[in-house]
């Protein structure tokens, strides 16, 4: 549905879809929020199923990720007493850790929810609580990434959506060839002029 500039895709509606689903499941779990799996549906859903599964992954991934830093920060700082000070050394350091480490792995997309996650539970969450909220966490995330894989296998997305998604990923795919390219072509001339520079002495 289209309204000037403004459009109701159907991935739009499966994604309000979603976060309706994880609202409702939520309400059968007394005050438990559904903020968590609410995120992680709406980051997890995609175009396609597989693209859904992909993400999804990644936002699961990164949540253990960013727990598991908060686990070491806590026990690192355990034995100091100026924790102000030691907040300012070791909390970024801890975020430069996660970005370094997922970039290294190729996971650098997830990165965001990893170093979210982090930040939420070194800033907001006292350290005995620590550990539920990281199991909490990644079961409400995970709860979120099944309920848009269920949604996106479950409600079809009618041939234009589906044409126009492709023809969306086939047009991205051909720009990150240009820029592979002009990429290459920008190597070959350096390489040239290194070479033009070395034969000139």
């Amino acid at each position: 549905m289209t309204l000037g500039s403004f459009r109701l895709g159907f991935r739009t509606f499966k994604t309000a879809l979603s976060v309706a689903i994880c609202i409702i499941l939520f309400n059968f779990f007394g005050d438990h929020s559904p903020m968590i799996a609410s995120l992680a549906a709406v980051f997890a859903l995609r175009e396609d199923l597989s693209s859904t599964y992909s993400f999804g992954g990644l936002r699961i991934f990164g949540t253990v990720i960013g727990g598991l830093a908060a686990i070491g920060y806590y026990f690192l700082q355990q034995p100091f007493h100026q924790k102000d000070i030691i907040e300012i050394i070791l909390i970024p350091s801890f975020v430069a850790v996660i970005i370094i480490f997922l970039n290294g792995i190729n996971m650098n997309k997830s990165i965001i929810a990893s170093v979210a996650t982090f930040l939420v539970i070194v800033f907001g969450i006292p350290q005995g609580e620590a550990y539920l909220y990281i199991i909490q966490r990644t079961f409400d995330s995970f709860i979120g990434v099944i309920i848009a894989v269920a949604v996106n296998r479950l409600v079809k997305s009618p041939p234009q959506e589906i044409e126009e998604a492709i023809s969306q990923k086939e047009a991205a795919e051909e720009v990150e060839k240009l820029k592979i390219k002009e990429l290459e072509k920008e190597i070959s001339e350096l390489r040239k002029k290194l070479e033009d520079k070395k034969s000139s002495h």
